[in-house]
């Protein structure tokens, strides 16, 4: 917030007397928070000098007391606030740029919100002090540093800080805890298996059947030209291999499936993967929200990707994908970039090929386009 106002300042062309007057005490500030955060680092075992980095100053910040990548996030978001941020309009009438922009400042300020209550309590202060860490900082933050008197560890669950040394558990507990957890996941791997399976033949039939709509020009046999619709079919083809073993999981309490299949499964979620985010990134602002999250494509570009995300990293089991196996995984989307610019570029629409349906040609040579495509999929 300090910050914030403090480049707004700068920004402005004609300061006045009081301007300069704030952008002092906002100096003043911001040096009294970075000596505070430096102090709490010396505390916590780390180099006081962190805190004058602004993105490793935030990584530092929350690895003291919860997750160090998270302060990344939060850095990210903070950028992407500064951006977005309105001049002179209200944020309602900014469309799906004020949406995202108040979907990005609620993750920002709950995160924020995380990592301070972690941090008092990492330094042995109660929740109401958390309070008026989250919405005074600038104050807070030096009370805090120079207040409490040691560091207790990192807060990874809850608020309790972690013990340094983990007391054995006894042979027992770990045992039933163990089936327990076998049973959890072959019960998370079923439910997700068939969900995944029944809406990517809901989404395909909506397609098929329901939708003889003209807005879409691939219909019938034609669908299947669609990386969309190929990829999803794909990923729940491995989704219905997982019922079986989900099955005697349950069965057994013991979850286990072949390698093969755990190749096939994360072959299939970068697949959807790719899907949603491309989706995400580049038909929704080009399409807009109709085409883009509608219809079968809201099943196929959001829901099934997620279903096959939470079934991958709930079921995934002990076996060690090597680098060997994540380039089989990768072998499914290479393959069809090949089939599509043969029939877009080197055949044609116009010579019975396939039109370009992702225009990967349309702006930039297509010898660009997949070379960029292929290097960022890998």
């Amino acid at each position: 917030m300090i910050l914030s106002g403090l480049l707004s300042i700068l920004l402005r062309g004609n300061k006045g007397l009081v301007d300069w007057i704030i952008l002092f005490v906002c100096l003043i500030v911001i040096a009294f928070s970075i000596r505070a955060k430096a102090v709490l680092f010396k505390k916590a075992g780390r180099r006081p000098w962190y805190a004058l980095i602004p993105l490793y100053c935030e990584y530092s910040l929350y690895d003291i007391c919860w997750i160090g990548y998270l302060g990344i996030i939060e850095f990210v978001l903070s950028l992407a606030i500064f951006e977005l941020a309105p001049q002179n309009e209200k944020i309602l009438s900014m469309g799906l740029k004020g949406l995202v922009l108040i979907i990005v400042y609620v993750i920002y300020f709950i995160l924020s919100c995380i990592m301070k209550m972690k941090l008092c309590r990492s330094f042995g202060k109660n929740i109401y002090f958390a309070f008026g860490l989250v919405f005074v900082q600038e104050v807070f933050y030096p009370v805090l540093a120079f207040t409490a008197k040691e560091y207790l560890g990192r807060t990874l669950r809850k608020f309790n800080p972690v013990q340094n040394v983990a007391k054995p558990k006894p042979v027992k507990q770990k045992k039933q805890y163990m089936i327990d957890l076998q049973k959890k996941r072959s019960r998370i791997a079923l439910i997700a298996s068939v969900l995944t399976s029944l809406f990517c033949i809901y989404a395909v039939a909506l397609r098929l059947i329901m939708d003889p709509s003209s807005k879409y020009p691939e219909r019938g046999s034609y669908l299947f030209r669609l990386f969309t619709v190929n990829s999803n079919v794909f990923a729940a083809l491995g989704a219905t291999m997982m019922i079986p073993f989900a099955i005697e999981g349950i069965r057994k309490k013991r979850f286990t499936y072949p390698k093969w299949l755990q190749i096939f499964q994360q072959s299939g979620v970068i697949c959807t993967t790719l899907t949603m985010i491309f989706a995400t990134l580049f038909i929704l602002p080009y399409k807009g929200f109709e085409i883009t999250f509608t219809g079968m494509n809201f099943w196929l570009h959001l829901v099934c990707p997620v279903m096959n995300l939470i079934l991958l990293f709930c079921t995934e089991c002990n076996t060690e994908l090597t680098v060997y196996d994540s380039f089989i995984g990768l072998i499914p989307f290479y393959v069809y970039g090949i089939v599509y610019i043969t029939n877009v570029v080197l055949l044609g629409e116009e010579n019975g090929g396939w039109r370009d349906i992702y225009r990967l040609a349309t702006f930039v040579p297509a010898s660009i386009s997949v070379s960029l495509l292929y290097v960022a999929t890998f």
